[in-house]
């Protein structure tokens, strides 16, 4: 997984303690599935109860030729910033306490770019800035001055 950089708790877990608190929280495991598989449904179950959601709205640059401007609603907080990364076809998918390491781009808004050719989809999040831990993620399809 792309997004996820580090261990956490729930990766030093055993299994069979895994497998309760997938039972607990209420979690489908699927028969044959991996403790990383496993791991991975008990964040993203609890993401579903905790991260919130970044309005993040990408719009063809009025003039720049190939870019995009994109706004994001409300502010960060103190001690967060606002991140974004792109992808082809499919948005980047954190989960709450993913880390915003080097891979994300820090932006404030608006910010414009030109994304590469292939890419199509972004994502914002807002993460602690000293931990890079992700708090909320909104993302949205990337739209582009076209040429003249």
């Amino acid at each position: 997984d792309y997004n996820k950089h580090e261990l956490t708790a729930l990766d030093k877990l055993p299994r069979d303690v895994l497998d309760d608190v997938a039972s607990y929280l209420g979690v489908t495991r699927t028969p044959g599935e991996d403790k990383y598989a496993v791991v991975r449904n008990i964040e993203t179950s609890i993401s579903t109860k905790y991260i919130t959601a970044v309005t993040a709205t990408s719009a063809a640059h009025e003039s720049e030729v190939g870019q995009t401007t994109v706004t994001i609603t409300g502010a960060a907080g103190d001690g967060n910033a606002y991140y974004y990364k792109t992808a082809k076809d499919t948005a980047p998918a954190p989960l709450y306490g993913d880390k915003a390491d080097s891979t994300w781009t820090v932006c404030t808004s608006p910010f414009s770019f030109k994304p590469t050719a292939t890419h199509n989809k972004i994502t914002v999040v807002k993460a602690v800035v000293a931990t890079g831990f992700i708090l909320a993620k909104g993302s949205d399809d990337i739209k582009t001055k076209a040429g003249q």
